[in-house]
């Protein structure tokens, strides 16, 4: 039975030496990452995860919390196992969940990926804000939004945004405020974390702290940009993968 969560493929390239991995924003789907297909290198593809209660499988009721979704993903990656070497990409509430699923992956003996890459999140390890977020009035949400910089569908009617967008938004939002960080080993593998320089989310300390998540090479950049720095600031993705390319430079 097809796991009711996998992956969009923009610009297939079969002959990839390593295939990156994208998880989105919270409430984000497919376009987080549009247009990213296009400007891939030759060695590289990427595929960008396509969650319950959005794109394709808006009927399909959204995960709440990191216990429900994991599994799932770690089960719609099997493919991808089979095609040779992968990284993660996780931005914001993607952040949190790639590391969960490179830690499961890792916890179950499955072929783990070749480095996991965060976006705009403070480390798992450290608290968030008090309070929750995801049962609060739909105006609250839209004020949370809207401080870190984006409204998704913010040009549609209040009715069809709360229709399409609202209840995978909510979904993720409960995830980051139900998520508990369990302590275990580092993981054994590169880890990169980026955040933009006014990203009122994540200090350059929290995003560093991610470095005591990994046994391997760490590397923490500050961007241009708020926290939709992946999606607002040029050159975003070059300087991904010239980082990835230097620590798998031996699959290259």
């Amino acid at each position: 039975m097809l796991a009711p969560a996998w992956f969009v493929t923009e610009k297939p390239n079969p002959q990839a030496r390593l295939r990156l991995l994208c998880f989105p924003h919270a409430g984000g789907g497919v376009r987080a990452y549009r247009g990213w297909g296009a400007e891939q290198p030759d060695w590289l593809e990427i595929s960008v995860a396509v969650l319950p209660g959005r794109d394709r499988l808006l009927g399909v009721p959204p995960r709440r919390s990191v216990d429900e979704l994991v599994p799932v993903l770690v089960a719609s990656l099997e493919p991808f196992f089979r095609q040779g070497p992968f990284a993660v990409f996780g931005h914001s509430v993607g952040a949190l969940v790639g590391f969960e699923v490179c830690r499961a992956l890792s916890a179950e003996g499955f072929s783990t990926p070749q480095a996991l890459v965060v976006c705009g999140r403070r480390a798992p390890q450290l608290p968030g804000p008090e309070g929750t977020i995801h049962d609060r009035p739909d105006v609250e949400v839209l004020d949370l939004l809207r401080w870190y910089g984006d409204v998704p569908g913010r040009t549609l009617p209040h009715s069809v945004w709360s229709k399409l967008f609202l209840p995978a938004l909510r979904a993720d939002l409960a995830l980051e405020d139900t998520y508990r960080h369990r302590s275990d080993a580092p993981l054994g593998l590169p880890l990169m974390a980026y955040a933009g320089d006014q990203d009122p989310s994540v200090t350059e300390a929290e995003l560093r702290a991610w470095g005591s998540q990994t046994a391997a090479q760490f590397r923490a950049r500050t961007l241009s940009g708020g926290h939709f720095f992946v999606q607002e600031t040029p050159g975003v993705l070059q300087r991904v993968t010239d980082d990835l390319a230097e620590v798998v430079k031996h699959l290259l």
